[in-house]
């Protein structure tokens, strides 16, 4: 796989303690992270500046919303594919998959519009500064869910074991 060998060649130089699966994982989720970010601030302000909108506008806050959910479409293909490696057995396994990724992001997204609304409308704080905060409390709650709810691995005897 094209990835593996990238990220062994990439991670070789590494102690043993740090080429883990754990701290490769988290290393991985922190890049993806990093990607979901950079896109989500990128259509944040191709959708905010040129059109003019203000931070107390609702064009501005659906704006924030619209680059959210872009970001989570990009990310969930990047963190099934990147970080959890999750394979689905069939078609029914990947749909319970997508919904409990989606419905995980859909909690951290309704955190990220309520948290910027409050920061950027009602209290007048940077937008992006504000989005960058979010972005830390955002990711820590997202990696745990998906960690423990959406990419689990099967154990032999078909219980379930966390990614």
């Amino acid at each position: 796989m094209f990835w593996d060998k990238w990220w062994a060649r990439l991670t070789g130089w590494l102690p043993a303690w740090a080429r883990t699966d754990e701290v490769s994982r988290l290393v991985r989720y922190a890049l993806v992270g990093g990607l979901t970010f950079a896109l989500n601030m990128a259509l944040l302000a191709l959708l905010r500046e040129p059109l003019g909108w203000q931070a107390s506008d609702l064009l501005d806050n659906l704006a924030n919303i619209f680059s959210t959910v872009c970001a989570v479409v990009f990310n969930y293909a990047l963190s099934k594919r990147f970080v959890f490696r999750s394979r689905c057995g069939s078609r029914r396994a990947l749909l319970r998959e997508m919904l409990s990724f989606f419905g995980a992001r859909g909690v951290t997204l309704l955190l990220d519009a309520g948290g910027y609304l409050l920061l950027v409308t009602a209290l007048g704080a940077s937008a992006y500064w504000s989005k960058l905060a979010l972005f830390f409390v955002v990711l820590l709650l997202n990696y745990v869910f998906s960690k423990v709810f959406v990419f689990k691995q099967r154990t032999e005897d078909g219980g379930q074991k966390t990614a």
